[in-house]
C-alpha cells in the first residue's frame, strides 16, 4: 500500500539507520514527515524484529525489498494472532464460522492489505489483554492493555469496560487494585518516549 512505502517504512527505516528511544524527533530531522508514524513505541517496537530482519537482507543484497516485506508480514503474523486470540474468546462457537467472518470480511481485508493501515496492532493487544483477564492473568492483562494504549492511545477507551469487567467477578479486591496499579505504570513507562520527544 501506498502509505507504507510513503510514510511507515520510511519512518522504521530511518530508526533502524539511526536507533533512539525518540525515532519521532530523528525522523523529523532528517526531513521526514510528521504524520509518517503517529503511533506509540509498542508500535515501533513490533514491527522491529521482522522489518530489521528484512533491513539487513537489503543491506547484504543491496535490494530495497526486504525491508517493506518484514513489515508486511509483521501485519499478517498480528493478523493471525488476532484469529488466534478471538478462537480462544469464542471456543464455545464454531471455528468455521469464526474463520469465515473474519478473514473474509471486506473491512479488515481493506483496511490492513489495500489501504495499508496499522490498527491490527493495538487491536490484536486488547484482545490478548481480554484474554488474560479471563484466564485470571490480571497483571499480564493490565500490561497487554498498556501496550495497546501505548500503540494507539484510543484504546484506552476500553479500559473501563475490563475494570468493570474485572469488578463484576472478583469485587474491588486486590485483583482490581493489581490491575489499575500496572496499566498506570505500563502506560506511564510506554509514554515516555512521547512525553521527551519535540
Amino acid at each position: 500500500p501506498e502509505i507504507h512505502s510513503n510514510w511507515f517504512i520510511p519512518f522504521i527505516k530511518n530508526t533502524l539507520n539511526n536507533f533512539s528511544f525518540d525515532p519521532w524527533t530523528n525522523f523529523l530531522k532528517t526531513g521526514g514527515e510528521v504524520f509518517a508514524f503517529p503511533y506509540g513505541i509498542s508500535m515501533v517496537s513490533a514491527y522491529f524484529p521482522l522489518s530489521g530482519l528484512g533491513f539487513i537482507a537489503d543491506n547484504l543484497s543491496n535490494h530495497n525489498f526486504f525491508l517493506g516485506l518484514g513489515f508486511r508480514l509483521t501485519s499478517f503474523v498480528f493478523d493471525y494472532a488476532l484469529l488466534i486470540s478471538l478462537a480462544i474468546l469464542t471456543r464455545n462457537h464454531s471455528n468455521k464460522v469464526l474463520l469465515i467472518t473474519y478473514w473474509c470480511s471486506p473491512l479488515v481485508l481493506y483496511l490492513t492489505y489495500i489501504h495499508g493501515q496499522l490498527d491490527l496492532i493495538p487491536i490484536t493487544l486488547l484482545i490478548g489483554s481480554i484474554c488474560l483477564v479471563s484466564w485470571n492473568r490480571f497483571r499480564a492483562s493490565a500490561l497487554f492493555l498498556a501496550l495497546a494504549i501505548s500503540a494507539k492511545f484510543s484504546m484506552i477507551i476500553a479500559t473501563p469496560l475490563i475494570f468493570i469487567y474485572i469488578q463484576r467477578r472478583k469485587g474491588f479486591g486486590i485483583e482490581v487494585l493489581q490491575f489499575t496499579l500496572f496499566v498506570f505504570m505500563g502506560i506511564s513507562l510506554l509514554h515516555l518516549p512521547l512525553l521527551i520527544s519535540n
